[in-house]
């Protein structure tokens, strides 16, 4: 009897995980720059949550930009291709395109991928999607209600020997007339660790998130980022960003 109960629960239980834990889409990566030629490129979309991540619509802001899915619903710990085919600048020199994929991610409904062309994709990749309804028009902000503020948003360690532990000090002012709360921060990435000095901040009030980029398994060029959750209503989500490019040390 036991051992029924046993093999029933290896059935059920990823099931009610599915059905309890709600849909996320996340990427690896959220930006590509063609260069100076046409091309096709492959954006891998996963379902880092639970159920089935589904694809509504993709657009781009460019008739130069065409995609295609090979699905468009996500089960749990799965993955669709997103291939976008550039067709080329037509003369216009630099460009900056945008790709809008919507899902059924209560937390992030459109995801903004960015594509360029002969131009250096600038550091901050994600909107703040809470600022807009589903509508795509800009909510109005409460009065009293907090403003989350960094004065930057991203950074770079240019060159890091692998190995090395390399750090630095995000700055989060509360801009707003209420306090600002830092809910949850949060990385993509097992070699990126943060943590705020303070998750409550008062009105005119500034706090540091300390940031820490471990080197020890990865090469080449690497884009992490730091996921900022805070009760700003039309900023909940901020999306800060790292760089490096870790190099061999010496033998």
């Amino acid at each position: 009897m036991l051992k029924k109960i046993f093999y029933l629960s290896l059935f059920i239980c990823p099931f009610l995980i599915s059905q309890t834990i709600k849909p996320r889409i996340s990427v690896q990566k959220v930006e590509h720059d063609f260069g100076s030629s046409a091309g096709s490129y492959t954006f891998l979309i996963y379902n880092s949550g639970g159920g089935v991540l589904k694809i509504n619509k993709v657009r781009t802001t460019c008739s130069c930009l065409t995609t295609s899915l090979d699905k468009n619903e996500i089960p749990m710990a799965d993955s669709a291709k997103l291939t976008v085919d550039f067709s080329g600048s037509n003369g216009k020199g630099q460009m900056l395109e945008y790709i809008y994929v919507s899902t059924n991610d209560e937390t992030t409904p459109e995801l903004r991928l960015t594509v360029a062309a002969d131009k250096q994709i600038p550091p901050l990749i994600f909107p703040n999607l809470s600022s807009y309804d589903s509508t795509g028009n800009k909510k109005e902000r409460p009065a009293d209600s907090p403003i989350i503020y960094f004065a930057e948003t991203s950074h770079d360690f240019g060159a890091v020997t692998k190995g090395n532990v390399v750090g630095f000090n995000f700055t989060v002012m509360n801009k707003g007339k209420s306090k600002l709360i830092i809910k949850r921060i949060r990385t993509s990435c097992g070699c990126t660790a943060a943590l705020a000095d303070n998750n409550t901040i008062e009105p005119g009030k500034s706090t540091i998130i300390h940031t820490e980029f471990d080197s020890s398994f990865l090469d080449g060029k690497i884009h992490r980022t730091i996921e900022v959750i805070s009760n700003d209503p039309l900023s909940e989500k901020t999306i800060l960003n790292i760089y490096a490019d870790v190099k061999p040390g010496s033998n």
